[in-house]
């Protein structure tokens, strides 16, 4: 037998250790290999019980090339999936300056570990992105209400980016972009009372208004019983104000109980808003156009007798009850008044002892006397 030479033997002892590392020695490691092999760059999956992500061979060159690659390197830091080794690749897709400022923007949070303070001089793409970020990051807060926040209507990243082709381009851009998302549950929420909204306009995407009762089309004393009956109600409306936020938890639980607020106002807004439209569609049934400039006062006169006005306009809503009766038709007869007038008494005989609509029988009664001619 021939003599093996010190550089044959070499040969095939690096060739077995080699060999060694890539064996396949269970149905496992088969299955998480052909898994590995599927993934493109920094696409994560849980392959037998660990999330694993993938990072291109050649990080270091795609990182001085394109900056959405500096913001999937930097999520490395901030994540706890397993990082495995893939293939090379080449990164064909570019950005535009607005794009590019967008990125920038989108990643300051991961960059810095922290959402920073809200700066007025940020503007344009670089506020667009910076927003859309913070907007991820505490999506997922229990009790976080985004009406609260200057950036709670930004949308996806996605089309921000691309615009409309996003749906059916860009998909290795979507998976590293997934990736970054991800990485932003290690950023820390801070500095969101910066972003709180001017307390005026919260209030009113919160549909926080205690003067909704304070319109034309509603009488001086049906605005006094619906002031009367929601009292401590609007008086908490209007004192509603932001707090001095020590942390990102007392800001929440500020809104978990101001949505509780918003429960509560709803019966109130409700209540006014029916009242409102009623009667405005009422009195502008049939109108044309052009009298859509005629004081309101004016059209009312104009519906008063008749048995829609009736319906529409007298208090009971607001003062708490229910009609007493339909009016079909106007009276046209003495025996018809009495009649009206007979329901009418032992309607409010009926109500004396409710404690809150009794001291409001007697105006309930002469607005029927008044607009029935009783």
């Amino acid at each position: 037998m021939p003599k093996i030479t010190e550089s044959e033997q070499s040969f095939y002892l690096k060739a077995i250790e080699k060999a060694d590392k890539l064996a396949i020695h269970s149905p496992q490691e088969a299955r998480q290999n052909i898994a590995i092999e599927s993934l493109r760059p920094f696409e994560t999956r849980m392959i037998e019980g660990k999330r694993v992500v993938v990072v291109p061979e050649n990080i270091d060159e795609l990182v001085d090339k394109n900056y959405l690659f500096v913001l999937a390197a930097i999520g490395l830091k901030r994540t706890d999936s397993l990082i495995v080794r893939g293939k090379s690749y080449n990164a064909d897709f570019t950005f535009n300056t607005d794009q590019l400022l967008t990125l920038n923007g989108f990643g300051i949070p991961l960059v810095e570990g922290f959402v920073p303070k809200f700066r007025k001089d940020l503007k344009g793409p670089l506020k667009k992105g910076l927003h859309c970020a913070i907007q991820y990051i505490c999506s997922g807060q229990k009790f976080l209400d985004k009406r609260w926040l200057i950036f709670g209507d930004s949308g996806s990243i996605l089309p921000l980016l691309f615009g409309n082709t996003w749906g059916t381009k860009h998909q290795d851009e979507k998976i590293i972009l997934d990736w970054i998302i991800n990485c932003f549950i290690k950023v820390d929420i801070t500095n969101i009372d910066s972003y709180l909204l001017n307390i005026e306009e919260l209030k009113k995407s919160l549909g926080l208004k205690s003067n909704r009762h304070k319109n034309q089309i509603i009488s001086s004393d049906e605005q006094k019983f619906i002031e009367d009956d929601f009292k401590d109600l609007l008086e908490t409306i209007r004192e509603f104000k932001y707090d001095n936020y020590k942390s990102f938890t007392e800001l929440v639980n500020h809104m978990r109980l101001t949505a509780l607020l918003c429960k509560n106002a709803k019966p109130y807004g409700d209540m006014c808003k029916h009242i409102i439209n009623e009667r405005l569609s009422l009195i502008y049934k049939n109108e044309k156009r052009q009298k859509k400039n005629v004081p309101i006062a004016k059209l009312v006169e104009l519906k008063k007798s008749t048995p829609d006005y009736v319906r529409v306009f007298n208090p009971c809503m607001a003062a708490g009850c229910k009609t007493p009766f339909r009016v079909g038709s106007f009276p046209e007869n003495d025996e018809e008044r009495r009649k009206i007038r007979v329901s009418l008494g032992e309607w409010a005989k009926s109500q004396k002892g409710n404690i809150r609509v009794g001291p409001r029988l007697s105006m309930i009664e002469s607005w029927y006397y008044d607009v029935l001619g009783l």
